[in-house]
């Protein structure tokens, strides 16, 4: 349950990173579950990992605790999903909602995620607007190649405080035209 994994995580107040990988949690946050962990502070607190469950399930309340809750996690600046998750989640936000606290995005995709699609990475990059560092790695080329161009002309003209960005993938090449100054 989401109260067993705030009890553990709260045992451990000075964590700078916080994998939470494969989790299975289906129950929802209420009032009184936030009432009684409006205490918790995770100051340190700079990295989030949060990895799909295997039944490739986002708790978006569970989520949002961690990702959203500036006064739980105030340093937090650095955020790594799946990008199916991030899809969704992005999908079931308010059109104005923004991060604006990270800086730095890890995406990660396979072949559950589908392929990458410009629309999504207009969304992403719509709630994501001051990313830094920007990394995307798929499982295989085929996932991204045939909008690579247009996904990575997005991405830089979207960014203006990005720093780095890094398209890698594991089976296959990348076919990245070369892209026209415009």
């Amino acid at each position: 349950s989401i109260h067993d994994w705030i009890r553990v995580i709260s045992r451990f107040s000075t964590l700078q990173v916080l994998d939470i990988v494969s989790i299975n949690a289906s129950d929802h946050l209420d009032s009184e579950f936030l009432e009684n962990h409006r205490h918790l502070r995770l100051p340190n607190l700079t990295i989030l990992r949060y990895i799909r469950s295997t039944k490739c399930q986002v708790n978006m309340p569970f989520f949002m605790y961690f990702a959203n809750n500036e006064v739980l996690a105030p340093r937090l600046r650095s955020l790594t999903m799946m990008c199916g998750d991030l899809v969704y989640i992005c999908k079931h936000l308010p059109a104005n909602f923004r991060f604006t606290r990270f800086q730095e995005l890890r995406l990660y995709g396979n072949g559950a995620d589908g392929r990458i699609s410009l629309p999504d990475i207009v969304r992403i990059l719509e709630i994501f607007p001051n990313l830094h560092h920007f990394w995307i790695h798929v499982q295989s080329s085929r996932t991204i190649n045939r909008t690579i161009e247009l996904v990575v002309e997005e991405i830089l003209r979207s960014l203006p405080n990005l720093v780095s960005l890094r398209l890698s993938c594991k089976k296959h090449s990348l076919r990245l035209p070369s892209l026209v100054d415009g």
